[in-house]
């Protein structure tokens, strides 16, 4: 299902479109929804989504540095 799609498919079931009393309405209706969630959270599109990969990538690098740093400043011994 593309945004797009669940975009209309949330938009008729918030007007009260949708019979949301047939499982497989909700299903789709609740399919759509997650799809908005997902698309909000890493991107519409491939190059927003890659973008927010790499973004994600290199602040855990970052994280994971800063804490190795620490390690190994409390783990060797001062002179």
């Amino acid at each position: 299902m593309t945004v797009e799609e669940a975009q209309r498919i949330a938009e008729r079931a918030d007007r009260g479109e949708l019979d949301l009393g047939d499982p497989d309405i909700a299903r789709a209706v609740n399919e759509a929804r997650r799809r908005l969630v997902r698309a909000s959270v890493w991107g519409r599109t491939d190059e927003e989504r890659r973008r927010t990969r790499g973004t994600v990538l290199v602040m855990s690098g970052a994280v994971l540095l800063f804490v190795l740093g620490l390690t190994l400043a409390i783990a060797l011994p001062r002179p």
